[in-house]
This record gives structure tokens, sequence and C-alpha cells, in this order.
């Protein structure tokens, strides 16, 4: 009896939004208010350094004949994003994983609201 409550309670719970981009937002701008916006600046630097450093030594490696793999540079260029733009990037990625968490918990949510536990 008291194991049958325990399992249907969470699953008897609403969905509700896991706000992750919400979170996203009052972190950075408790990082912005903290540290500054230099802080930023410099991240966005190393990310435009880092994008461009995986682009050339993709090409410089295909010049010399060991070309070929592009995952390093694909890699690079995502890495570079999230550090050149990761106000504008993680916002919208923590978006389409709040929306993906969504789906999956109405999902859930329709499919255990047809099961009994008696």
């Amino acid at each position: 009896m008291i194991s049958t409550i325990l399992v249907a309670a969470p699953l008897a719970a609403k969905v509700e939004d896991p706000g992750l981009a919400n979170a996203w937002d009052q972190a950075k701008t408790v990082l912005e208010g903290t540290v500054g916006t230099g802080f930023l600046n410099v991240m966005a630097g190393i990310g435009i350094l880092l994008i461009l450093f995986g682009v050339f030594k993709h090409f410089w490696d295909k010049r010399r004949g060991n070309g070929g793999d592009t995952k390093k540079m694909w890699f690079a260029i995502g890495a570079g994003a999230l550090l050149a733009a990761p106000g504008i990037l993680m916002g919208f990625l923590l978006t389409l994983v709040d929306w993906a968490l969504m789906g999956i918990m109405k999902v859930a949510d329709y499919f255990t609201s047809k099961v009994s536990f008696k």
C-alpha cells in the first residue's frame, strides 16, 4: 500500500516548465553583476580565437595531406561559439531542452494518468 502511494505520487504531479532558460538568465545576470561585462568580453575573444584556430588548423592539415577529419574543426567551432555568445546560444539551447523536457513530461503524464495503481 505504501509503495503504491510512493510510486503514484510523483506520477500524479502537474507538468510544469523546467525553467532551464530562466535559470540561465538569472545566473548570467548574477555573473555580469559580480564579475562585470569584461569577463564576458574576454570569453568572447577566446571563443573567436578558438574558432579561427580550429578552421585554420583544419585547412593547414588538409594542405599538408593529413586533412579530411572535420570532427575537430566542428568541435572547435561549437566550443568557440558557446564561448563567443553564451547569452544567445545558451538561452536558445536551454529553451530547446525546456521544450523537449516538457514534451517528454506531457507524454509521461498522459500515460501515467491512464494507469491505475490499485
